[in-house]
């Protein structure tokens, strides 16, 4: 864009370029013109008098051939030949001269009385009067200029007139249209700066109110989330401590009720979480396989004492053929069914609620659930129906009133299924009830993947006791919870601030530290550095007393303490903060006293004590594999009891599970074998050799591998014989079996 100053410098430049241009053309046009037409009218005037003055010349020479001596005197004929000469009109003077130029006669075209102008001429050349090859005389004419040099005068002054024009044109036609493309440019750039300016005030306006919403928002909900999940850790870790406490049944119910609404206002606050997590774009599933049957029947055993209470009848039904094993986020799947179950109770008076399951593309993957949720409540409004899954909305807002709830669970249930690759919708009557569906694509997963993942829900078990356990917080009550929590079974010792547990950390030896995050003098995220550092044997980024940091580094160099944060901070970016900082663990505020066991079982220092009353999963094994005798289900049943924290009833789906799988898998590598289809055989021994090994049969489980590697290496072995003796040892496992009385 033009500056006003940078356009006056363009303008002058440009002037400074054309003037000089305009001058020229001027020149040219007004003096080289007109002087090039009149030296060209002269020169002709001046060879016309010479060609008279050479014809008059042969003309005197015939009267001078008659009479060679007195033809100077012959003036009255000279006059004749004169008068008799056609161009003489245009002659002004006529001058006769003698052998040595003198003159002898002149006549003159013009009188007295003309004008000087009219008496100017310009003279030829002289014309030599040659007689007998001697020359006797000369004449010279003068003719009349007087013509040209008035069409001269008059070309002039055209030629300055439209020099003048073209050069005026030249000049400022140029400039001036300059100087209105500039002027219509500034014009342009001045409005175009305005409308600039005021839409980026717009934008910067829209922009800092958004992120001050956006701000503020946040700070509400972490805020809230701190201010109202601290005193809730005191309700929940206190009323557990007294329900423990022997007395009587009245206070009991008191202090039971206060539990459950705790734990209530907990499932609120995580509903309000969950909502920012996705308003936030922070919400992430979790695929881990799953047994759909198993997750079904939890829910229904959840909620049935609701259901059973108000006079309903709870059911759940799935199609046949659908896949038993599937991969995805089942604590989110299980969310979106308890709360369209829950919402189905609540809205009930009486009648039924059934959960219904159906395969929309079965054989495709990912495979397409379609759940239903029917149940013979109040019914929605059709004008309703696409409402109700907007955020803080209800059908009805007398049902908030009448029936409770903050608008947000059907949000967070449409959110879910939308992360989960489907769609959710309601058909409803009135008075007729409801049909909630929602679809969700997952993957199908093989029987061994659901054994490792049942494995693992508890990988560790047996009592924790007599850890040296340091608690930091801030909160009198907070520290009071946890430590009598504790003190049943471990050492606890409690600091109020970072800087205060460093002090108690640098004068005795512990095994754990909780740590809150937020705490005055020193946070946790301070103490934790100063901790890490002096570990590694680096200065601290603190100021501390050198006799304390002495003492730290004496006391912690070389090794590693855990650490678990213990904060009422629950948002995705305070846990990533914590772990980066370098605690070892995180646990939100309020917690049950289990999540906090199964944390400690969870750190790797700590060596858990051996179990009692039950075989080590080394000796299931050997136990299995010792034999040449069949494999029965009992062995695989203690093996799990023993290596797992299953359940009767997940031991029994297990085995199920790996019937199936072994009866599959070996008929399949026997068909491979026949066939001659070496990779398909490795594949299937593959498969087999993953179930056997979580089955506890590693002897079976390296013939499988072997198969495997045979397969693979082109090795020349007896397949035919390993298979053989693997049906020959699981052949009271092949088959459908009935798994009722293992246990």
């Amino acid at each position: 864009m033009l500056h006003p100053s940078h356009q006056i410098r363009i303008s002058k430049e440009l002037a400074r370029k054309l003037l000089p241009l305009a001058v020229s053309v001027f020149l040219v046009i007004s003096i080289i013109i007109p002087g090039a037409y009149g030296a060209l009218e002269f020169r002709r005037l001046e060879h016309e008098a010479t060609t008279h003055s050479k014809q008059l010349a042969e003309l005197i020479k015939g009267v001078a051939a008659s009479s060679p001596r007195l033809w100077k005197f012959q003036a009255t004929k000279y006059s004749q030949i004169l008068d008799d000469f056609t161009p003489y009109k245009g002659i002004l003077s006529i001058l006769v001269l003698d052998e040595q130029a003198r003159p002898i006669s002149q006549l003159g075209h013009f009188t007295k009385s003309d004008s000087l102008f009219n008496q100017l001429g310009i003279e030829g050349k002289s014309a030599p009067i040659v007689l007998n090859n001697n020359q006797i005389g000369a004449i010279r004419v003068r003719v009349a200029a007087a013509p040209i040099l008035v069409t001269a005068i008059f070309v002039f002054l055209l030629c300055v007139l439209t020099g003048t024009l073209l050069s005026l044109l030249l000049y400022r036609v140029p400039l001036r249209v300059v100087v209105g493309l500039e002027q219509r440019l500034l014009n342009y750039q001045d409005s175009l700066e305005e409308l600039v300016k005021k839409r980026t005030t717009e934008l910067q306006d829209t922009t800092s109110k958004a992120e001050a919403a956006n701000k503020a928002k946040s700070l509400f909900l972490a805020n809230m989330s701190h201010e109202i999940r601290t005193p809730m850790n005191a309700i929940i870790g206190m009323t557990h401590l007294a329900m423990q406490a022997k007395i009587d049944g009245q206070r009991q119910r008191f202090l039971q009720t206060v539990q459950h609404s705790a734990e209530s206002l907990l499932n609120l606050l995580n509903d309000i979480l969950d909502f920012s997590k996705m308003e936030a774009g922070q919400l992430q599933l979790t695929p881990v396989p799953f047994n759909l049957g198993s997750l079904l029947q939890g829910i229904v055993s959840t909620l049935n004492i609701p259901a059973v209470e108000k006079g309903l009848h709870l059911t759940f039904s799935t199609e046949e053929n659908l896949p038993t094993v599937l991969i995805g986020d089942d604590m989110r799947l299980r969310q979106i069914l308890l709360n369209l179950v829950g919402n189905a109770i609540k809205f009930t008076r009486s009648g039924s609620i059934a959960i219904n399951v159906n395969g929309e593309n079965a054989e495709a993957a990912p495979t397409t659930l379609h759940f239903t949720v029917t149940d013979t409540g109040i019914g929605i409004p059709p004008e309703k129906c696409a409402l109700i899954f907007k955020s803080f909305e209800q059908a009805d807002i007398t049902h908030a009133r009448r029936f409770g709830g903050t608008g947000l669970g059907l949000s967070i249930c449409s959110q879910l299924v939308g992360l989960m690759g489907g769609r959710i919708w309601v058909e409803s009557q009135v008075d007729a009830g409801s049909s909630f569906h929602f679809t969700v694509a997952l993957q199908t997963a093989e029987e061994h993947l659901l054994i490792e993942s049942l494995g693992k829900e508890k990988p560790l078990q047996g009592e924790i006791k007599s850890l040296r356990i340091l608690v930091v917080d801030d909160n009198e009550v907070n520290r009071d919870v946890a430590s009598m929590t504790l003190e049943q079974d471990h050492r606890v010792a409690t600091a109020s601030n970072g800087l205060e547990a460093l002090i108690i950390l640098a004068a005795d030896a512990f095994d754990v530290i909780l740590m809150d995050v937020q705490m005055p003098e020193m946070d946790g995220l301070a103490a934790t550095a100063v901790i890490r550092a002096l570990e590694q044997g680096l200065p601290p980024r603190e100021e501390l007393p050198e006799d304390l940091v002495r003492d730290l580094d004496k006391r912690l160099r070389g090794g590693h303490i855990p650490i678990v944060a213990m904060t009422a901070h629950a948002m995705g970016e305070d846990r990533e903060l914590c772990l980066a900082t370098g605690m070892d663990n995180y646990l939100t505020k309020p917690f049950q006293p289990d999540q906090l066991s199964e944390m400690l079982r969870s750190l790797e220092v700590i060596s858990l004590p051996e179990q009692t009353g039950k075989e080590t999963a080394a000796d299931a094994a050997a136990a299995i594999d010792d034999s040449d005798s069949p494999v029965s289900l009992a062995q695989i049943a203690a093996h799990l009891h023993n290596t797992t924290s299953l359940n009767a009833a997940q031991v029994d789906q297990v085995l199920a599970s790996v019937c199936l799988s072994l009866t599959d898998n070996l008929a399949k590598a026997k068909e491979a074998l026949e066939a001659e289809n070496y990779p398909d055989l490795g594949r299937f021994a593959h498969t087999l050799k993953g179930t056997l090994l979580q089955c506890g049969l590693d002897e079976l489980a390296a013939k499988a591998e072997e198969i495997h590697l045979g397969t693979r290496t082109n090795i020349d072995l007896n397949h035919e014989w390993l298979l053989d003796q693997l049906n020959s040892r699981l052949a009271g496992l092949i088959g459908p079996k009935d798994s009722a009385g293992t246990n």
